[in-house]
């Protein structure tokens, strides 16, 4: 069974979040899926019948188009006012690699969280990159990008995850 995304939400190692309609995504996939249940019953308060799902990733791809991503500001630039000529979701992306968690947002209005492969690397004492994340600006070249004449012409911003051990790859 197959559901229509609608967004998806990439969400950043500093809680910040950048939302995209999926036209703006013309390619993604994740790969080795792993879900995990959890109960925790921390606080008398809270609910004692309640468990947590939890799906992460072992690799993620993502294929952004440049373009759109340019027109878009996370909460955080929102809050500030941020000029967006200046700064946008397309900076954002290329100038941080802190991805943690992407959301996908369905048609129906659910939605399904995963999280990413992270390993940190600390830049200075409030930022943090993730070492298995690689992002790259590609200027428009149909044998990387695509032949969908949709995104003729077209800059992405290519992200890459990957966490994987020799036992993954034998």
């Amino acid at each position: 069974m197959s559901k229509k995304v609608t967004s998806i939400d990439f969400v950043f190692e500093n809680c910040e979040v950048g939302t995209l309609p999926i036209n703006a995504v013309p390619s993604f996939y994740f790969d080795d899926l792993t879900k995990s249940i959890s109960h925790r019953w921390f606080f008398e308060s809270e609910p004692v019948d309640e468990t947590e799902t939890t799906i992460s990733c072992k690799c993620a791809h993502f294929q952004i188009d440049y373009e759109l991503a340019k027109k878009v500001k996370t909460n955080v630039m929102e809050l500030f006012d941020d000029d967006i000529e200046k700064n946008n979701f397309a900076k954002r992306l290329l100038r941080w690699n802190d991805i943690t968690s992407i959301t996908l947002h369905y048609q129906d209005g659910s939605s399904m969280s995963i999280y990413v492969p992270f390993d940190k690397i600390k830049l200075n004492e409030l930022d943090e990159d993730n070492k298995l994340q690689k992002t790259k600006l590609v200027k428009y070249d149909s044998w990387e990008v695509g032949f969908n004449e949709a995104y003729k012409n077209h800059d992405m911003i290519m992200i890459d995850i990957e966490k994987r051990t020799n036992d993954d790859i034998n």
